[in-house]
């Protein structure tokens, strides 16, 4: 009689769980629209997929738990970033909204606080920075010369490896095809864009001191310069801005993106 009763309520549980798209794994439905929520529920921008993992639609927001002692992140923190789908660079791509490692988006053109600067990379180097206006974090020998002919390697991309598979710097291209595209030939049409670029200044390539923030914005892309030293960004200011060779040992913001 127990079992019988057991056999029942197991066949109606089954059903209950079975009309709201959920298999009898307890994973999801085969397609993102009824995947099951994280609180339970089906169809919401904030899912699990079939491993119970969250399911990441570009548009939503990304959560990520920046950790330090990996050699990339200055500090432990926890980001939500925005995301869009644009294409700005040629080809549909997504796009975060903010720079790696700001706190928030840029609020304005002219947006100095360090919550939306974000980190700062030298050319090719995994390891980010922070500035708080008066002290670099981490703390470490500044590398004032950085003489390789090389592109940014994907082992030492900071988007991939702080943001997951597929996340990776911009290529010079793309820059100069968004910039193009978005004419994003000054501080006001850049933080006007969809990817909303803010000022968020530099970090010396002799001392590592801040200058600019809030008065230019410079992004690097992946691609060697023709020289040893170099590499190419995106920079934008007052009324100008342009793609240029840079040192590569400054130290600039990182947009990331995803194919």
């Amino acid at each position: 009689m127990k079992n019988l009763i057991y056999l029942f309520l197991v066949v109606i549980l089954s059903k209950q769980v079975s009309a709201q798209g959920v298999t009898k794994f307890g994973q999801s439905a085969s397609t993102s629209t009824s995947f099951v929520h994280r609180n339970g529920r089906i169809g919401s921008s904030t899912m699990l997929n079939q491993n119970g993992k969250m399911f990441f639609s570009c548009g939503d927001a990304l959560a990520v738990t920046h950790t330090l002692g990996g050699g990339v992140a200055p500090e432990s923190k926890s980001v939500n970033y925005g995301t869009i789908t644009s294409s700005l660079s040629g080809a549909s791509k997504c796009w975060i909204t903010q720079n790696l490692g700001s706190s928030q988006q840029a609020t304005s053109a002219y947006d100095a606080t360090e919550a939306s600067a974000g980190w700062y990379w030298q050319f090719n180097r995994k390891q980010g920075y922070k500035h708080d206006g008066t002290t670099r974090t981490p703390a470490t020998v500044w590398i004032t010369t950085i003489a390789e002919s090389i592109d940014w390697l994907p082992a030492n991309d900071p988007c991939t490896l702080e943001l997951g598979a597929g996340w990776r710097i911009p290529t010079n291209s793309e820059w100069t095809t968004a910039r193009t595209n978005g004419s994003l030939i000054s501080d006001i049409k850049a933080f006007s864009s969809v990817l909303k670029l803010g000022q968020a200044g530099m970090l010396s390539d002799t001392d590592s001191s801040l200058t600019n923030r809030g008065g230019a914005g410079y992004y690097w892309s992946s691609t060697s310069w023709t020289s040893n030293n170099g590499g190419y960004r995106l920079l934008f200011y007052l009324n100008g801005g342009n793609i240029f060779g840079s040192v590569k040992s400054t130290g600039q913001s990182v947009r990331c993106l995803k194919d």
